[in-house]
């Protein structure tokens, strides 16, 4: 008797695609690290907002504290929808890449 064929190298990639994958997105959940400047440019914007929304001055310390929350409390909820919007870019480029093969077959 014989079975139907599976292609197992295409599915084979597929598992090792996702386990790599896997590996890089649970890597990058500690905590979000900027460099030196780019905190320094954006404790710069948070000052300025707060002067122009709120006419109100703070200083670097304020604004550094602020900073923090935002990353700790928003920072999760903007990486996990980057997460997101990259696994489905992936997931249709693989599906792409099935049809491409598969016209590809003789």
């Amino acid at each position: 008797m014989s079975y139907p064929s599976i292609d197992r190298t295409s599915e084979a990639r597929r598992v090792l695609f996702y386990q790599k994958f896997s590996y890089i997105c649970s890597a990058m959940k500690k905590e979000i690290e900027l460099k030196p400047s780019d905190k320094k440019v954006l404790i710069i914007d948070i000052k300025d907002f707060f002067l122009k929304e709120f006419d109100e001055e703070i200083g670097d310390l304020r604004a550094d504290i602020i900073l923090d929350f935002i990353l700790q409390k928003a920072g999760p909820v903007v990486y996990n929808q980057g997460v997101n919007d990259a696994r489905a870019w992936f997931r249709e480029k693989f599906e792409d890449l099935d049809v491409d093969f598969y016209l590809l077959e003789k």
